[in-house]
């Protein structure tokens, strides 16, 4: 089995039809294919084999001008006079709009033609991959909390006009930015360029950080860089939950955005293990600023956790564990004093 990468980027009508050479003793003119298309004929001249993946990638940057002739390839397999050989399937590859790769919107005739997946890269994934280009901590140390926010994007929904399951682009806004691993990348390497002029406490105006993953979620990933290099972390609150510090800021305060910081934190590492010491530090904290933020850090591990086991279910796991918090006995003592009359 074989496989055959095109750039859509570059194809041109020459490309597709071949070049017509005239006959002029038939009084017509042949299509000559002058590329190297797995088609019937290649395939018959051992120039591939008979069965493979071909590869149009970068849809997006397909010519507007070619984009009919592509069309009849995605649809009918037909390159002017020939045929894509039927052991051969075609898939496409593009980026999202978000991933600000300088594509075009993908036009809905060629979404129509495909089935569409798209692909979002798992943290994990992407948090091994950021290590080694030099993503800075403070933001890994966010999506690392917040996992379900690094692929914010979905351009399609589907069309409840067409009783055939067919998908229709959502109404977005032009220019909306969303969160997606290449522009949470450029935008440590833009926040790192920042810094190295205004100084290493220096943060650029909200709209900036808009401007690379989107209002949705900008004000949160700020504050969080704003807060996380002088905040309590998990590891001394593990230590020793009732000497630990309290989630207090560089001017003292424990503001809004420090009590975020650290309830995502915590509620990104807590476990079955450490349930007590997370319990313990959660009382001291709202003891100062109420019971509002003991109850919003442990819906948020009851989400990871709900979250985790069903990955586990899907795997085939019968008894899931998740992280383990919910089954401890610090959690179970919590929920009784909790629903007590």
């Amino acid at each position: 089995m074989g496989w055959h990468q095109k750039q859509a980027g570059r194809i041109e009508s020459h490309n597709i039809n071949g070049i017509y050479v005239p006959d002029h003793a038939a009084k017509r003119a042949t299509a000559y294919q002058c590329d190297d298309w797995p088609t019937e004929s290649n395939v018959a001249a051992g120039m591939f084999p008979d069965k493979g993946v071909l590869i149009i990638d970068e849809l997006g940057n397909c010519p507007v001008q070619s984009v009919s002739l592509l069309l009849n390839l995605l649809n009918e397999h037909e390159l002017g006079s020939e045929r894509i050989h039927p052991g051969w399937v075609i898939a496409c590859t593009s980026n999202r709009l978000s991933d600000k790769s300088g594509i075009r919107a993908l036009f809905m005739s060629e979404i129509n033609r495909l089935m569409v997946l798209e692909v979002s890269t798992p943290y994990e994934a992407w948090e091994a991959v950021a290590n080694t280009v030099g993503v800075r901590r403070d933001i890994l140390s966010y999506f690392r909390g917040n996992p379900e926010e690094l692929n914010e994007c979905d351009i399609l929904e589907a069309d409840p006009k067409n009783p055939n399951g067919q998908m229709r682009r959502k109404s977005i806004p032009p220019n909306t930015q969303f969160t997606s691993p290449r522009s949470v990348t450029k935008l440590s390497a833009f926040l790192d360029g920042w810094q190295a002029v205004n100084g290493p406490d220096s943060l650029p105006p909200l709209a900036m950080f808009a401007g690379f993953v989107g209002w949705s979620i900008a004000d949160k990933l700020m504050q969080w860089c704003i807060y996380s290099p002088s905040l309590v972390g998990w590891s001394e609150i593990v230590r020793d939950p009732i000497k630990a510090r309290l989630p207090l800021d560089k001017n003292g305060d424990m503001s809004l955005g420090a009590l975020y910081n650290v309830s995502l934190q915590m509620a990104s590492k807590v476990d079955k293990a450490t349930a007590p010491a997370f319990f313990t530090y959660i009382k001291r904290v709202s003891d100062q600023v109420g019971d509002d933020f003991a109850e919003s850090t442990i819906a948020l591990v009851e989400r990871r956790d709900a979250k985790l086991k069903e990955e586990e279910r899907k795997k085939g796991n019968p008894n899931p564990r998740g992280t383990g918090f919910c089954e401890s006995t610090a959690y179970l003592q919590h929920i009784a004093r909790r629903d007590a009359p």
